[in-house]
């Protein structure tokens, strides 16, 4: 009989609950999934989110270069298009939406908790 893996979440739900609670349950969350976030923090949420993704993209390119062979970057390929392409693209949208200036967006200061996670990130990359 075949194993059955069980759902990331499910994992997280269980070999984590108060931190899977407390990430489930935040104020943000909760006003994001009732639609009464204040436009200007979902903003500021989304430009820290693409600050993020400038690391995103460092660490898959670095796992890219380090791969042993030929086979094993395909993947990892295929999500760095992913993030350079649509969503880099979805990101591009929703600025002109909220009406982010490219120039705040693109020299946008991270905050300390995306400079942490992503440090955090690339420093794996090196590992």
């Amino acid at each position: 009989m075949p194993v059955r893996s069980m759902p990331v979440t499910e994992t997280l739900k269980r070999n984590s609950p108060g931190l899977w609670l407390a990430a489930t349950t935040h104020p943000f969350i909760d006003e994001l999934g009732l639609g009464t976030l204040p436009r200007e923090k979902f903003r500021r949420y989304f430009i820290q989110d693409y600050v993020f993704l400038r690391d995103l993209v460092k660490v898959s390119a670095l796992a890219v270069a380090k791969a042993p062979d030929m086979e094993r970057p395909r993947a990892i390929g295929g999500f760095l298009n992913v993030l350079l392409g649509a969503e880099d693209a979805l990101f591009v949208r929703a600025f002109r939406s909220l009406r982010v200036t490219e120039k705040d967006w693109q020299e946008a200061d991270p905050s300390p908790v995306t400079v942490a996670f992503g440090d955090y990130l690339v420093s794996l990359a090196y590992y």
